[in-house]
């Protein structure tokens, strides 16, 4: 995915670094990032390591800065989250990736669809000052 990244990037004129590593444990400063994306990613994650990787991707964002998660979610009548072809524990993973951003200390947590009817996402904010700041 790394390479494919570099080359559509490449192809693109865009300019960009990528790298590999482990979401619960982000190879970057806290603060340095304006917004993460996690794209059907979350749920390839050890499910001890979730609410981990959740926190790291509040770390490394900047005070006001956003996030978006794209991840499976069950839709009325759906048996399975995801494409038929697409086996996977059929949990409904954006339910769950919305209580562990909850649980994160992000703010302006909302969920929504795509046009993909087994995709949903969540959108969220780090607030501009932390809570330790506060007290």
């Amino acid at each position: 995915m790394i390479n494919r990244a570099s080359r559509q990037a490449g192809k693109r004129g865009v300019a960009g670094t990528f790298q590999v590593a482990f979401a619960q444990d982000l190879p970057f400063p806290d603060a340095t990032f304006d917004a993460v994306a996690c794209t059907l990613a979350l749920h390839h994650v050890a499910e001890d390591d979730q609410g981990t990787a959740i926190e790291e991707m509040y770390r490394v964002l900047k005070p006001g800065g956003r996030l978006l998660i794209a991840e499976f979610h069950t839709g009325p009548g759906r048996r399975h989250a995801g494409p038929a072809w697409l086996r996977h524990s059929g949990v409904d993973m954006l339910d769950k990736a919305q209580g562990l951003v909850q649980e994160s200390g992000f703010i302006d947590v909302a969920t929504g669809g795509t046009s993909l009817g087994w995709l949903g996402k969540i959108t969220a904010h780090k607030p501009e000052t932390s809570i330790e700041a506060q007290n």
